[in-house]
């Protein structure tokens, strides 16, 4: 598992990234992926917050009942709650999964973006479809639950949209088809940073598990 994230220049990282291997099941991996909603008050908590949420909420459960699309409806709800509970958050986008037993299951709202590509066989973009609003933190979020095989070898890539923004999706879903570990993740952060300066133009931040 490689996890990076940084902040833009300038500015205060608002991106939050957590994931969890579940105790008693090697291997097998809870997660959240978090961008804070920038140019308004409490998006880095908003953040923090939810992945803190769902993660905790998830590794509570029998694992068997992760596998459930309303589970991650759920989790979504209490996220949502938890975070306008707290008068110092703002809003966030969100992607949360579980990697369990040859699966990857999960939900998310907002514009990040989680691609799963089974080597030999299909790139699969988990987050397709989702709506940027309602965000976590508006009282009234939404989700869009996937669920998808793995086959292996697999490598799962979830991204805040400060990736696929400035890298580009054509490039972020050819490096992944090409490149594994320590190498993807170095082109990727390569990718992303400006001439010159070699700083990120946006909150830049991805979890890389591959199995």
């Amino acid at each position: 598992m490689i996890i990076f994230t940084e902040g833009s220049a300038g500015h205060d990282n608002e991106d939050v990234v957590l994931v969890r291997e579940l105790p008693d099941h090697p291997s097998c991996w809870i997660g959240a992926i978090a961008d804070g909603q920038g140019g308004r008050f409490g998006g880095a908590k908003a953040a923090q917050i939810a992945c803190e949420s769902i993660v905790n909420a998830a590794c509570e459960l029998p694992f068997q009942r992760l596998t459930s699309p309303g589970i991650w409806w759920d989790f979504f709800r209490t996220a949502d709650s938890s975070v306008c509970a707290d008068s110092q958050a703002g809003f966030t986008t969100m992607i949360a999964f579980c990697v369990l037993n040859g699966q990857v299951h999960g939900a998310s709202c907002g514009d990040s973006a989680a691609y799963l590509y089974n080597a030999g066989l299909q790139l699969v973009e988990l987050t397709a479809g989702q709506e940027k609003n309602p965000q976590i933190g508006s009282g009234r979020t939404s989700c869009r639950t996937f669920s998808s095989p793995l086959a292996k070898p697999w490598s799962l890539l979830a991204t805040t949209d400060g990736v696929w923004k400035y890298v580009g999706r054509d490039k972020v879903t050819d490096l992944l088809k090409t490149t594994t570990g320590r190498d993807l993740a170095s082109l990727l952060e390569a990718s992303g940073r400006l001439p010159g300066s070699g700083k990120f133009p946006d909150d830049f931040s991805f979890a890389l598990i591959e199995g």
